[in-house]
Protein backbone atom coordinates (compact mmCIF):
# COMPACT_ATOMS: atom_id res chain seq x y z
CA UNK A 1 0.00 0.00 0.00
CA UNK A 2 1.30 3.32 -0.95
CA UNK A 3 1.93 5.48 1.81
CA UNK A 4 -0.70 8.74 1.92
CA UNK A 5 0.39 11.50 0.07
CA UNK A 6 -0.62 15.30 -0.39
CA UNK A 7 -1.68 15.13 -4.22
CA UNK A 8 -2.91 17.74 -6.55
CA UNK A 9 -5.24 16.77 -9.04
CA UNK A 10 -5.25 17.44 -12.90
CA UNK A 11 -8.72 18.69 -13.73
CA UNK A 12 -10.36 19.12 -17.33
CA UNK A 13 -13.78 19.02 -16.15
CA UNK A 14 -14.26 15.71 -17.18
CA UNK A 15 -15.69 12.76 -15.39
CA UNK A 16 -12.06 10.69 -15.71
CA UNK A 17 -9.93 13.29 -13.73
CA UNK A 18 -12.43 13.66 -11.11
CA UNK A 19 -13.36 9.96 -10.44
CA UNK A 20 -9.35 9.11 -10.29
CA UNK A 21 -9.04 12.16 -7.67
CA UNK A 22 -11.71 10.29 -5.56
CA UNK A 23 -9.89 6.90 -6.03
CA UNK A 24 -7.20 9.07 -4.96
CA UNK A 25 -9.13 9.44 -1.19
CA UNK A 26 -10.26 6.00 -1.53
CA UNK A 27 -6.72 4.50 -1.06
CA UNK A 28 -6.03 6.85 1.43
CA UNK A 29 -4.60 10.06 0.19
CA UNK A 30 -5.67 13.75 0.53
CA UNK A 31 -6.63 15.73 -2.79
CA UNK A 32 -5.49 19.81 -1.33
CA UNK A 33 -4.89 21.40 -4.40
CA UNK A 34 -6.61 21.26 -8.20
CA UNK A 35 -4.72 22.11 -11.14
CA UNK A 36 -5.34 22.93 -14.50
CA UNK A 37 -4.63 23.91 -18.45
CA UNK A 38 -6.64 25.90 -20.51
CA UNK A 39 -6.24 27.51 -24.03
CA UNK A 40 -4.59 30.60 -24.40
CA UNK A 41 -6.72 33.94 -24.36
CA UNK A 42 -6.30 33.71 -27.95
CA UNK A 43 -8.95 30.53 -28.44
CA UNK A 44 -11.21 31.43 -25.85
CA UNK A 45 -13.24 28.34 -26.86
CA UNK A 46 -11.86 24.50 -27.27
CA UNK A 47 -8.19 23.94 -28.82
CA UNK A 48 -6.80 21.26 -30.52
CA UNK A 49 -4.66 19.78 -28.32
CA UNK A 50 -2.95 16.27 -28.54
CA UNK A 51 -2.39 16.31 -24.96
CA UNK A 52 -5.00 18.04 -23.26
CA UNK A 53 -8.94 18.41 -23.18
CA UNK A 54 -10.29 21.53 -23.20
CA UNK A 55 -13.82 21.47 -24.30
CA UNK A 56 -15.98 23.64 -21.90
CA UNK A 57 -12.68 24.53 -19.94
CA UNK A 58 -14.83 27.61 -18.49
CA UNK A 59 -16.93 25.17 -16.18
CA UNK A 60 -13.80 24.33 -14.45
CA UNK A 61 -12.61 28.30 -13.75
CA UNK A 62 -15.96 29.00 -12.93
CA UNK A 63 -17.54 26.12 -10.90
CA UNK A 64 -14.59 23.97 -9.66
CA UNK A 65 -13.08 25.50 -7.05
CA UNK A 66 -16.12 26.71 -5.25
CA UNK A 67 -17.32 23.05 -5.51
CA UNK A 68 -14.43 21.34 -3.97
CA UNK A 69 -13.47 24.56 -1.38
CA UNK A 70 -9.62 23.70 -2.75
CA UNK A 71 -7.03 26.11 -4.30
CA UNK A 72 -7.37 26.04 -8.11
CA UNK A 73 -4.15 26.82 -10.00
CA UNK A 74 -4.50 27.39 -14.09
CA UNK A 75 -2.40 27.89 -17.03
CA UNK A 76 -2.67 28.49 -20.65
CA UNK A 77 -1.62 26.20 -22.77
CA UNK A 78 1.69 26.58 -25.32
CA UNK A 79 -0.03 28.33 -28.81
CA UNK A 80 2.43 26.47 -30.13
CA UNK A 81 0.56 22.90 -29.61
CA UNK A 82 2.83 19.52 -29.45
CA UNK A 83 6.27 20.01 -30.94
CA UNK A 84 6.83 16.45 -30.40
CA UNK A 85 4.58 13.74 -31.35
CA UNK A 86 6.32 10.67 -30.28
CA UNK A 87 4.89 8.29 -28.28
CA UNK A 88 7.65 8.87 -25.50
CA UNK A 89 8.40 12.32 -24.66
CA UNK A 90 11.76 13.63 -23.46
CA UNK A 91 12.92 17.04 -22.48
CA UNK A 92 16.81 17.37 -22.10
CA UNK A 93 16.53 20.81 -20.23
CA UNK A 94 14.44 22.13 -17.80
CA UNK A 95 11.63 24.54 -18.88
CA UNK A 96 12.54 28.21 -18.82
CA UNK A 97 11.69 30.57 -15.26
CA UNK A 98 8.66 32.28 -15.83
CA UNK A 99 7.01 34.94 -13.86
CA UNK A 100 3.38 34.60 -12.46
CA UNK A 101 0.32 36.38 -12.44
CA UNK A 102 -1.90 36.21 -9.49
CA UNK A 103 -5.82 36.85 -9.57
CA UNK A 104 -7.98 35.23 -5.85
CA UNK A 105 -11.53 35.14 -5.91
CA UNK A 106 -13.78 36.24 -3.16
CA UNK A 107 -12.81 33.29 -0.53
CA UNK A 108 -9.35 32.37 0.77
CA UNK A 109 -10.14 28.66 0.42
CA UNK A 110 -10.59 29.21 -3.21
CA UNK A 111 -7.75 31.29 -4.03
CA UNK A 112 -6.61 30.48 -7.93
CA UNK A 113 -3.54 31.21 -9.28
CA UNK A 114 -2.26 31.16 -12.87
CA UNK A 115 1.03 31.72 -13.86
CA UNK A 116 1.77 32.67 -17.55
CA UNK A 117 3.10 29.59 -19.78
CA UNK A 118 6.12 28.82 -20.98
CA UNK A 119 8.40 32.24 -22.37
CA UNK A 120 9.53 29.80 -24.83
CA UNK A 121 7.38 30.18 -27.41
CA UNK A 122 8.73 26.84 -29.04
CA UNK A 123 8.50 24.86 -26.41
CA UNK A 124 5.98 21.95 -26.85
CA UNK A 125 2.93 22.20 -24.90
CA UNK A 126 3.51 20.01 -22.46
CA UNK A 127 5.83 22.15 -20.93
CA UNK A 128 3.05 24.01 -20.00
CA UNK A 129 1.60 21.39 -17.38
CA UNK A 130 5.70 21.34 -16.25
CA UNK A 131 5.68 25.20 -15.56
CA UNK A 132 2.58 24.86 -13.39
CA UNK A 133 2.81 22.38 -11.25
CA UNK A 134 6.53 23.53 -10.95
CA UNK A 135 4.66 26.73 -9.75
CA UNK A 136 2.75 25.03 -7.36
CA UNK A 137 5.56 23.11 -5.89
CA UNK A 138 6.88 26.48 -5.16
CA UNK A 139 3.55 27.56 -3.70
CA UNK A 140 2.21 24.45 -1.66
CA UNK A 141 5.66 22.14 -0.87
CA UNK A 142 3.92 19.69 0.58
CA UNK A 143 2.69 18.49 -2.47
CA UNK A 144 3.78 14.81 -3.45
CA UNK A 145 2.16 13.51 -5.75
CA UNK A 146 -0.67 13.85 -8.93
CA UNK A 147 -3.68 12.29 -10.09
CA UNK A 148 -5.06 12.17 -13.94
CA UNK A 149 -7.81 10.68 -15.60
CA UNK A 150 -5.73 8.48 -18.18
CA UNK A 151 -7.03 5.33 -18.96
CA UNK A 152 -5.78 4.35 -21.89
CA UNK A 153 -3.27 6.74 -23.71
CA UNK A 154 -0.12 5.59 -23.05
CA UNK A 155 0.78 9.24 -25.07
CA UNK A 156 -0.82 11.00 -21.76
CA UNK A 157 0.65 8.95 -18.84
CA UNK A 158 4.03 9.32 -20.37
CA UNK A 159 4.00 13.00 -20.74
CA UNK A 160 2.25 12.96 -17.36
CA UNK A 161 5.11 10.76 -15.98
CA UNK A 162 8.00 12.83 -17.32
CA UNK A 163 6.67 15.71 -15.89
CA UNK A 164 6.37 14.85 -12.41
CA UNK A 165 9.25 12.70 -12.74
CA UNK A 166 11.10 15.88 -13.57
CA UNK A 167 9.65 17.77 -10.33
CA UNK A 168 9.98 14.46 -7.88
CA UNK A 169 6.20 14.18 -7.73
CA UNK A 170 4.37 10.69 -8.04
CA UNK A 171 1.52 10.06 -10.48
CA UNK A 172 -1.51 8.58 -9.82
CA UNK A 173 -3.14 7.57 -12.98
CA UNK A 174 -6.04 4.52 -10.92
CA UNK A 175 -7.85 4.21 -13.97
CA UNK A 176 -5.12 3.30 -16.26
CA UNK A 177 -6.22 0.51 -18.07
CA UNK A 178 -9.46 -0.64 -16.64
CA UNK A 179 -12.31 -2.42 -17.77
CA UNK A 180 -14.14 0.36 -19.48
CA UNK A 181 -17.65 -1.07 -19.00
CA UNK A 182 -17.28 -1.96 -15.79
CA UNK A 183 -15.39 1.28 -15.20
CA UNK A 184 -18.29 4.05 -16.48
CA UNK A 185 -20.30 2.24 -14.12
CA UNK A 186 -18.39 2.41 -11.18
CA UNK A 187 -18.75 6.60 -12.10
CA UNK A 188 -22.32 6.41 -12.64
CA UNK A 189 -22.65 4.28 -9.00
CA UNK A 190 -20.95 6.68 -7.61
CA UNK A 191 -23.37 9.30 -8.65
CA UNK A 192 -20.49 11.66 -10.84
CA UNK A 193 -23.59 13.23 -12.74
CA UNK A 194 -21.55 13.86 -15.86
CA UNK A 195 -23.39 14.63 -19.35
CA UNK A 196 -22.06 14.99 -22.84
CA UNK A 197 -21.34 18.69 -24.21
CA UNK A 198 -19.90 17.11 -27.52
CA UNK A 199 -19.61 14.17 -29.33
CA UNK A 200 -17.34 13.61 -32.17
CA UNK A 201 -17.60 9.71 -32.82
CA UNK A 202 -19.79 7.74 -35.18
CA UNK A 203 -23.14 6.40 -33.99
CA UNK A 204 -23.38 9.64 -31.63
CA UNK A 205 -25.85 12.44 -32.84
CA UNK A 206 -25.52 15.93 -31.09
CA UNK A 207 -29.54 16.44 -31.30
CA UNK A 208 -30.14 13.38 -29.70
CA UNK A 209 -27.27 13.10 -27.28
CA UNK A 210 -26.00 16.16 -25.93
CA UNK A 211 -27.04 16.66 -22.34
CA UNK A 212 -27.70 13.51 -21.98
CA UNK A 213 -25.89 12.19 -18.42
CA UNK A 214 -23.64 8.91 -18.61
CA UNK A 215 -26.71 7.14 -16.76
CA UNK A 216 -28.69 7.95 -19.87
CA UNK A 217 -25.73 6.90 -22.19
CA UNK A 218 -24.45 3.92 -20.89
CA UNK A 219 -26.41 1.62 -22.80
CA UNK A 220 -25.97 3.40 -26.00
CA UNK A 221 -22.13 3.71 -25.93
CA UNK A 222 -21.85 0.04 -24.52
CA UNK A 223 -23.24 -1.19 -28.12
CA UNK A 224 -21.22 1.28 -30.51
CA UNK A 225 -18.94 -0.23 -32.62
CA UNK A 226 -15.19 1.52 -32.36
CA UNK A 227 -15.98 3.94 -29.49
CA UNK A 228 -14.52 3.91 -25.96
CA UNK A 229 -17.20 3.24 -23.74
CA UNK A 230 -15.83 5.50 -21.46
CA UNK A 231 -16.30 8.32 -23.64
CA UNK A 232 -15.03 11.77 -22.52
CA UNK A 233 -18.44 13.62 -20.48
CA UNK A 234 -18.09 16.65 -18.58
CA UNK A 235 -19.33 16.63 -14.50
Amino acid sequence: RTPAMKCVALVSGGKDSVYSALSAVRHGHSIVALANLMPPVSIPDEMDSFMYQTVGHNVVGELYASVWELPLFRCEISARGAVTTDLHYTHATPATNTTTTTTSTSTATTATTTPTTCENEEEDEVESLFVLLRHIKRVMPEIEAVTSGAILSDYQRNRVENVCSRLGLVSLAYLWREEQSSLLLRMIEADINAVLIKVAAMGLVPTRHLGKSIAQMNSILNNLVCVCVCARAHT
